[in-house]
């Protein structure tokens, strides 16, 4: 009765694992200054038409908005490297590196995302949203 127990709780687990999204096998490293980030990439196996995007978000402002690797083959345990400069002086946000491309045969994708700066204070008070009687937002503001 246990072994059959057992047989239906590894049958029920079984599902969820493969229906897991496949990751490509790239490994993705930043080194993070206050002028910029190095990223650097390495490939385990090869890949066809990998594209490389580099951007920032939360207030990262990167002196090209949008830094790119265009689309090309890279050999198994190829490697690569963007340099992406920073606009601010103290820069505050989050640096995310998109790789796409075919690994076997699959096209698959992969994000990555590396904090920069300080992370921003959180927010005090909430504002308080009511609607008027004609729908309208009414916003209550903290008294001074």
């Amino acid at each position: 009765m246990r072994a059959a127990h057992a047989l239906l709780l590894i049958l029920a687990w079984m599902p969820a694992v493969a229906a897991a999204k496949p990751q490509p096998p790239v490994r993705v490293e930043a080194e993070v200054s206050l002028a910029g980030a190095v990223v650097r990439l390495q490939f385990a196996v090869a890949a066809q038409q990998v594209e490389v995007q580099v951007r920032g978000v939360d207030g990262l402002a990167l002196l090209q908005p949008t830094r790119r690797l265009a689309r090309r083959d890279v050999a198994a345990g190829g490697c690569a490297q963007l340099t992406v400069g920073f606009e601010q002086e103290v820069p505050q946000g989050t640096l995310v590196v998109s790789v796409e491309g075919r690994f076997a045969n699959e096209r698959q994708r992969l994000v990555r995302t590396f904090s920069v700066g300080a992370p921003l204070p959180a927010p005090t008070t909430q504002k308080k949203m009511l609607r008027g009687h004609r729908g309208r937002p009414l916003h209550l503001l903290p008294a001074s």
